[in-house]
């Protein structure tokens, strides 16, 4: 047990160094080049990447083939489930070959079909950018392949610790590059990055004696059966980019800058989400999934899961409110300069808040989908999420494109929590058994929480600011320490009004008996 929590406790400590450095990263890139119009070209360009990649479904793959490499090595051996993972990487790499030959073909196109407010100079700029991105498909699909190994073989930690050295390196590249590459210096980062990487894996995989092989087929393999996987996520991945394709398209109509802000609160989530949600999701799952496998009492069960869900709301809102009180002073400290001015900041400011209004529901989405998936339910969650998300793609472009900057905002809204709603619907529609939701008493006061929170922290800001005159980091970092005292007694003084079940006893459902 002790030796298990150490190792937790490590892989931990490496996300939150590997996420600090990411934040670096991005700092540097606010500060180097804040809204221009080629770091704009630049995120266009990648965002037609990661459609790629997702397209793939390499990422979907390589967590199936998991249990599957698994299987093979326990039953035919290790030198089998060494040659089954070579016939995958082998197939896939000649698929993914042709893919990006093709994507190279039709780069302008497809650029032109993403960012159709951007000049024909900047579309041009952005296909260069694209096709010399290309290859870094090819090695981000090795790379997710060859850790799926690494991981069956429980070599822990490595994932973290290269990812540590690929930010430091990246940092160091864009420090010394900038002004001779500018934006290309991004694009030199990522591949000596992600070269760095791949070596690295290699080098544990080579300690662990895992081999590679020439193979195109397997007797005992089943690779055809093993592909046809991919067709259940299938719609879901193109639902999902259908909707990133409408956020830039549509963005793209708008003043310059702002599709550069949106990105850049944009990469804030995923690295939140990781640091304040994954961790207690994990624990739940676990928890829950031992509770399913073994609990006779169903009622009971009911019940732990209705306090659990009021517990991540009453989470999601004390965080909702330290992002209301603090957002925009801790972003003044990371971004405003001279390339990132105070309108920036305050576009910013606003993005920020439209996604953790979000936010909110985040652990609250988490708990519920890993919930569904413990029910075996993961493939209504699938359907139900690709009709989300196709929703929100047909909502979010006349949105933006006809509402401008309030019609973005809306659009974050909307299309986070109609994803947020899927795993709710689908457990209130299929898993009667084992779930029930918040009652409607508590969730009628949560929601006057939310309301009122926020509200106070702005007009209790907007009256005393008006007699301040001092800026300065010194000044906001002392508005974030006072902000976050504040709006800390005013959430316990709200869940006390409203009589909200008190957040930690959160502990004694994680952790008790």
């Amino acid at each position: 047990m002790n030796h298990n929590i150490r190792i937790i406790g490590g892989l931990t400590g490496l996300k939150i160094i590997g996420a600090v450095l990411g934040v670096i990263y991005m700092v540097l890139q606010v500060r180097y080049f804040g809204t221009s119009r080629a770091i704009e070209v630049f995120f266009a360009a990648q965002s037609v990447l990661y459609v790629i990649i997702s397209l793939t479904q390499s990422g979907q793959l390589a967590e199936i083939f998991l249990p599957e490499y698994l299987k093979i090595r326990n039953s035919k051996g290790t030198s089998v489930a060494h040659a089954a993972y070579s016939v995958v990487a082998n197939r896939l790499s000649a698929i993914v070959i042709i893919v990006l030959c093709i994507a190279f073909i039709l780069a302008p196109f497809i650029i032109r079909l993403f960012i159709p407010g951007f000049s024909t100079e900047d579309q041009y700029q952005a296909t260069y950018l694209f096709r010399a991105f290309l290859p870094f498909i090819f090695l981000q699909i090795q790379l997710a392949f060859l850790n799926t190994v690494l991981n069956a073989e429980q070599v822990f930690g490595r994932t973290e610790a290269t990812n540590i050295v690929n930010g430091i390196i990246s940092i160091l590249i864009l420090i010394f590059l900038y002004q001779d590459l500018e934006v290309w210096a991004l694009v030199v980062s990522s591949y000596v990055g992600i070269i760095i990487q791949i070596a690295l894996s290699l080098i544990y995989a080579y300690k662990k004696g895992i081999r590679y092989y020439f193979v195109w087929v397997l007797p005992s393999f089943n690779h055809k059966v093993f592909f046809k996987t991919i067709l259940s996520t299938l719609s879901y991945t193109i639902a999902t980019q259908g909707l990133n394709w409408a956020m830039v398209a549509s963005i793209s109509f708008l003043p310059q800058g702002m599709l550069a802000i949106y990105k850049y609160v944009e990469k804030l989530y995923p690295k939140l989400n990781s640091i304040l949600v994954q961790p207690f999701s994990t624990v739940f799952f676990t928890k829950i999934s031992n509770k399913i496998s073994s609990e006779s009492d169903a009622r009971h069960l009911k019940l732990k899961m209705v306090n659990l869900q009021e517990y991540s709301l009453l989470f999601g809102l004390f965080i909702f409110g330290l992002s209301i009180a603090a957002g925009k002073e801790s972003l003044s400290i990371l971004w405003k300069g001279s390339n990132f001015t105070s309108a920036d900041l305050a576009m910013a400011y606003q993005i920020l808040c439209a996604f953790f209004i979000a936010f909110t529901f985040q652990l609250f989405y988490a708990l519920n989908r890993k919930y569904s998936v413990a029910l075996g339910l993961a493939r209504y969650n699938y359907n139900y999420q690709t009709y989300a998300q196709l929703l929100s793609a047909t909502v979010a472009f006349p949105l933006i494109y006809f509402f401008n900057i309030e019609g973005l905002l809306s659009a974050i809204v909307f299309s986070r929590l109609a994803l947020i709603s899927v795993p709710v619907y689908v457990n209130l529609a299929k898993g009667q058994k084992f779930y029930k939701a918040p009652p409607l008493s508590f969730s009628i006061k949560f929601l006057m929480g939310l309301i009122f929170l926020p509200i106070v922290v702005l007009i209790t800001k907007a009256h005393i600011c008006l007699w301040c005159h001092i800026e300065g980091i010194w000044f906001d970092i002392a508005n974030i320490i006072s902000w976050v005292f504040f709006t800390i007694c005013l959430y316990f003084l709200i869940i006390n009004l409203f009589k909200l079940n008190f957040i930690f006893k959160l502990k004694k459902e994680i952790f008790g008996s």
